[in-house]
């Protein structure tokens, strides 16, 4: 068919109901519309124009291969793809589908895009004002304002202002959509932002300004580590923002992660608000293994370590409660109790030389002591003994056993534990000079470590030491120094959300003890009494370890090294009986024990591989204070042959100390 097509004067429209038109140039006159029905397929090859009427689309497929000329285009249900160029002098009505290529162009005065209607746009879009209440797929070039109600997405340039009252979706995936103009996002409005992992992002690159009036961004964030702060810019406007987003939704289901909005000169961004793992710690010292988590994130990001991966589960797939067991069951705190136990054996053993310079300080006070040939000698108060008799001794040897218990309570910030120890003391001591008698010691002394969690330790120790005392009158002066080696085993049960594994670690130290006292004894009738006093050094040092379960939360322990200084302030009553041949010598004494540096009982730990991520735990150390309590008694049953027994009570604060000990003395 070619020509013209004449309707005439009444009104008329050419109604296509099948087939495929295909002749080209036709001049269409006097009919109202162009108009293609049901499923029907209609090709219009080469320039058609049919003046100022318009194309109804009412079903089927309107192909626009080269040029149409229309007064309109309405697409009711079917589909137009416009491959060439379509000239429409007036409205573009979509509520069916209308496909733009990237060959293809549209102009029109105005473009409406119904709330059932699709454009799938790629090529171009030349509009005096747009209008979208459906679904619009933005990958072309839109040179008109446009005003969403629906939903519009894609990768493709806006040149005009757009105001979003709809659903603003960038990128096919993650994408860009440019505006040349300026963006308003009203109230009700919804920004759907796609984050990636990897830091990229949908964006509204905008050249003018952009007017935020409230309005909702909603963005999920992928499964992934992120430190805190982590950002994705969602917005860009060169001519400045204005204004804010009401909220954000999508929200993690997560107990340390959550997205935030937030805003600069010319940008709006999403930035993961991260709470810390030290939140969820019960203490002090579980809040410390958390923080040392929380320094580990951010060097973990991107590493592709098993450690990340465990973040990233920690982060997404627990609960805050099963957060905060994983800190607890991870702190590492038992391991300060080894350096306590050190410390307490060793005291034992200074306090046992000590103990034996005060049985004969004791009798050289009274007059008792035994002669050179071994004979008891006994005097008075009133009778002044000879120095002879007193201080021309020979060597003696002695030898203790010993035993205890102590229990620390368990407090706000350190978990309890009980120690069971026993050990043997073996010395040997002589006059040297008129007024000072050496001697030397060494022991031996085993420990086992109960907590009130599932882990248990053993410890054993060796002391080799020497002693010494002054005997000026009445006036009493003895001093030691002793040396002790430590060997700890550690049992740790770590039982996770996830799984449950064990920790076995080998701890060695070494303990350094410095002791110097004494006392100023009188007597008050028959009785023995007076104040006594000393002042202790111990330095404890424990070598580094790493735990070795194959976890990726084993830890690394640094050395450790503390120090305490220690007073005794007291005083002794004791008296000597006869018994027969025997000589009993009963003794009490009480003194207020007090550390001046009870808190330095420090751990300094890091996570494998992360060692720059320290953080410290304090352990439970004996109290500052302690009220001690002994009572003793010494037997001298043979010229020879001395027994003694012993038994001794710390009390502090939630922590107790029960200490029994017996012993012989042999004279040669």
């Amino acid at each position: 068919m070619g020509g013209v097509i004449d309707g005439g004067a009444d009104f008329d429209t050419i109604v296509y109901s099948g087939g495929v038109w295909t002749q080209n140039h036709p001049k269409v006159v006097n009919f109202e519309d162009l108009e293609i029905n049901a499923t029907h397929h209609l090709t219009l090859s080469g320039p058609w124009d049919i003046g100022g009427r318009t194309a109804f689309v009412n079903g089927g497929i309107l192909d626009v291969p080269d040029t149409l000329v229309a007064g309109g285009l309405d697409i009711n249900s079917g589909t137009a793809n416009i491959t060439g160029t379509a000239d429409i002098n007036g409205e573009t009505d979509v509520d069916g589908t209308l496909n733009v290529p990237s060959s293809g162009t549209l102009y029109t005065d105005s473009l409406l895009v119904g709330g059932g209607g699709l454009v799938d746009l790629e090529g171009v879009i030349q509009s005096d004002s747009s209008v979208n209440d459906g679904s619009f797929k933005l990958n072309g070039t839109l040179q008109s304002p446009l005003t969403n109600y629906g939903f519009l997405s894609g990768n493709g340039t806006v040149i005009g202002n757009v105001t979003n009252n709809g659903r603003i979706s960038p990128g096919n995936s993650i994408g860009t959509i440019t505006i040349q103009g300026s963006y308003t996002h009203n109230p009700g409005a919804i920004y759907l932002a796609e984050l990636n992992s990897n830091g990229r992002s949908d964006l509204i690159a905008v050249s003018g300004s952009a007017r935020l009036n409230g309005g909702t961004v909603r963005a999920y964030l992928p499964r992934g580590l992120y430190k805190d702060g982590y950002s994705w810019t969602i917005l860009r406007a060169s001519g400045g923002i204005n204004g804010t987003f009401s909220s954000i939704s999508g929200q993690p289901n997560s107990a340390t992660l959550s997205l935030q909005n937030h805003y600069t000169a010319a940008t709006a961004n999403i930035i993961v608000d991260r709470k810390g793992f030290n939140e969820f710690g019960s203490n002090e010292n579980t809040k410390a293994v958390g923080t040392g988590l929380d320094t580990v994130v951010p060097l973990a990001v991107n590493g592709g370590t098993s450690m990340e991966h465990y973040l990233t589960s920690l982060d997404f797939d627990h609960t805050a409660p099963e957060i905060s067991t994983v800190l607890k069951e991870i702190n590492p705190e038992m391991y300060t109790s080894f350096s306590t136990s050190a410390r307490m054996s060793a005291d034992h053993f200074t306090q046992s030389m000590r103990k034996r310079l005060g049985q004969k300080n004791e009798l050289l006070v009274m007059g008792i002591d035994k002669k050179s040939d071994g004979s008891a000698i006994m005097t008075s108060s009133q009778t002044e003994y000879s120095e002879d008799d007193l201080y021309n001794r020979n060597w003696q040897l002695w030898g203790r056993a010993f035993g205890g218990t102590s229990e620390r309570d368990s407090d706000a910030n350190n978990e309890g534990f009980s120690q069971s120890s026993a050990g043997l003391i073996l010395g040997g001591d002589g006059q040297v000079f008129d007024t000072m008698r050496l001697g030397f010691a060494f022991g031996t002394s085993t420990s086992s470590l109960d907590f009130d969690t599932r882990d248990d330790g053993d410890q054993s120790s060796i002391f080799t030491g020497v002693y010494g005392d002054l005997f000026l009158d009445k006036l009493h002066i003895d001093f030691s120094v002793s040396y002790g080696w430590h060997n700890g085993d550690a049992l740790r049960e770590i039982s996770l959300p996830t799984t449950t594994y064990f920790v076995d670690s080998d701890l060695e130290s070494i303990s350094l003890m410095l002791h110097a006292g004494g006392d100023y004894l009188f007597e008050l009738s028959s009785w023995l009494l007076g104040p006594t006093m000393s002042l202790d050094y111990v330095l404890l040092s424990t070598d580094d370890f790493t735990e070795s379960s194959g976890s990726v939360l084993d830890l690394r322990i640094t050395d450790q090294e503390e120090d305490h200084f220690i007073s005794r302030l007291g005083g002794k009553l004791t008296k000597a009986f006869r018994y027969n041949e025997a000589i009993l010598v009963p003794r009490i004494e009480l003194a207020w024990i007090h550390d001046f540096n009870s808190d330095d009982n420090t751990l300094s730990a890091s996570y494998v591989g992360f060692e720059t991520s320290r953080f410290e735990i304090q352990g439970a150390s004996v109290p500052e204070d302690v009220i001690n309590v002994e009572t003793g008694l010494n037997a001298y049953i043979t010229d020879r042959f001395t027994a003694f027994a012993e038994l001794t009570a710390n009390f502090g604060d939630d922590y107790s100390d029960y200490f029994a000990s017996v012993g012989i003395e042999w004279l040669f």
